[in-house]
């Protein structure tokens, strides 16, 4: 690979579900443009329609939208195999449940395909969904990436995994200086597997406001049921730019009952966010020391109790855990793993 730029490649296709979004769209998204640096004709297929893309390069936006009906759904999947059959890529990378079921409905095609697993608990609201998709994946005989570390044999598969992990995606060093009271904050999907409602439990019982940030199905449930806090409680939305916006005497709360690669959790390490997480196979593997945990709701509000007088300063995570999560997840490691991977086809 010491001559990337003077040899020729077949295309190779990402589908990711959109542009911005979590830590599956922002690692593809920075995959992609790596690819790109380092001469490979890759080419970012987004199946929802998010920010704008007239300025970047080989990327193809489907138009369908967040939480669209059947009838749209059918039209983006013609419009991704039409897209497809365009590109004639010779490896497909794909992430995430949607991009996993248009793949899987695909006629066979002289390509290689590589599925991503971004959570523990794949399909987790649609398993009958998920182990049909699984079952013709298995039978298209799929390779599999994991981005959860210790995971090795794929949901309704006999497959092995190999673990590559997204990247850290660097953000501005600045932490906003806050006079203001200590607040709790989440960062994620608001829906039942994050309890987001936990936080806001925190927040109330401690005095403390509340700052939602993300999408999700339980966001007019949670509204009407704590109406009468509004004061208190803020849902902002998805925000690309989140670490910009929350003040440095604010606790990073990460209740949830399973997640994938936590990228929420390495970002508020490494930029230094006071951070807390729920007790559970997916988040003990940070190996963070006991303080960073709680197993049930009363010992989150106890661990705010304890510690809000010093706007959380003694939940900063170590700086050993910073350094090692540098190294691990550094962009250039981690392309490095991906373009080894893809070595063992005919595409490099």
């Amino acid at each position: 690979m010491s001559n990337l730029s003077s040899v020729s490649y077949e295309p190779l296709v990402i589908v990711s579900n959109a542009l911005s979004g979590g830590g599956a769209e922002k690692s593809m998204l920075a995959l992609h443009q790596e690819f790109l640096k380092k001469g490979i004709s890759s080419y970012l297929i987004v199946l929802n329609k998010t920010v704008p893309v007239s300025d970047m390069k080989n990327i193809k936006e489907l138009n369908r939208k967040w939480k669209d009906g059947v009838r749209s759904t059918l039209f983006n999947f013609l419009n991704f195999k039409n897209t497809i059959a365009k590109i004639n890529p010779k490896t497909v990378i794909v992430n995430c449940e949607l991009p996993e079921l248009y793949i899987s409905l695909l006629k066979s095609r002289k390509m290689r395909v590589i599925c991503v697993e971004h959570t523990s608990m794949p399909w987790h609201s649609m398993r009958f969904i998920g182990v049909c998709v699984r079952l013709l994946l298995k039978y298209k005989k799929v390779e599999w990436v994991t981005v959860v570390k210790g995971k090795k044999e794929i949901w309704v598969s006999s497959n092995n995994s190999k673990y590559i992990a997204n990247p850290y995606i660097s953000f501005s060093n600045y932490l906003k200086a806050s006079g203001a009271k200590p607040s709790l904050v989440f960062i994620g999907g608001i829906k039942k597997n994050k309890r987001p409602d936990w936080v806001i439990e925190a927040g109330i019982k401690n005095n403390l406001s509340v700052h939602l940030y993300g999408e999700g199905q339980l966001i007019q449930t949670l509204k009407a049921k704590y109406s009468n806090l509004v004061h208190n409680i803020e849902f902002h939305g998805f925000k690309s730019n989140v670490w910009d916006l929350i003040p440095s005497n604010s606790l990073i709360v990460v209740p949830s009952e399973f997640e994938g690669d936590g990228m929420v959790i390495i970002e508020a390490i490494i930029s230094r966010f006071p951070l807390v997480l729920a007790w559970n196979n997916d988040l003990i593997r940070f190996e963070l020391e006991e303080k960073h945990y709680f197993k049930t709701l009363k010992e989150l509000i106890l661990i705010v109790e304890q510690n809000m007088e010093n706007s959380f300063k003694n939940l900063v995570v170590a700086d050993k855990f910073v350094e090692s999560l540098n190294k691990q997840r550094s962009l250039e490691l981690i392309v490095s793993d991906w373009i080894s991977l893809l070595k063992k086809s005919d595409l490099l």
